[in-house]
């Protein structure tokens, strides 16, 4: 989709395409851990949420949030459980600007 990353991490883990989307890959080659959108790419949740929408839609996908905190930057963030991990959106001025996904483990 986006081609080869433009750069590694110095453990080989994470792969960045610029600095909008990530993958951390635990066991290079065989398992994502996470997979971070910073930029209305036209990558979304499996239910059509996206980077660039209200975060009114939130609410209106997934119900209540599971915790909702504020991080060290300007962000207020949404965690709602997954079966096998989390989604975690980073919402600033009412607007959804950071999804992450992850598998845990």
């Amino acid at each position: 989709m986006y081609g080869r990353p433009t750069h590694k991490s110095s453990d080989g883990y994470t792969s960045y395409w610029g600095d909008k989307f990530e993958i951390f890959d635990a066991n290079p080659g065989t398992v994502i851990r996470n997979i971070t959108t910073k930029s209305a790419n036209g990558l979304k949740t499996p239910d059509g949420v996206g980077v660039g929408m209200s975060e009114n839609v939130l609410t209106n996908v997934y119900g209540r949030a599971n915790l909702v905190s504020q991080d060290s930057s300007e962000y207020t963030v949404y965690i709602y459980p997954t079966s096998n991990g989390c989604l975690m959106f980073r919402v600033s001025g009412g607007i959804i600007r950071e999804i992450d996904i992850n598998s845990g483990g």
